[in-house]
């Protein structure tokens, strides 16, 4: 999720990579992993 507070750069509230590493599960890191990307992706976007 980006916020866009008044008068300050978009700031960008994700989950901290390290977690995605402790999933064991791997088809459920591989979902986490795939909601992260996009989450750098919109960001990118806003900077861009």
């Amino acid at each position: 999720m980006i916020f866009h507070p008044e008068n300050l750069p978009p700031v960008l509230v994700t989950i901290h990579p390290s977690y995605i590493l402790r999933i064991r599960d791997r088809a459920a890191a591989n979902a986490e992993r795939m909601k992260f990307v996009q989450d750098l992706n919109q960001i990118k976007q806003v900077l861009t």
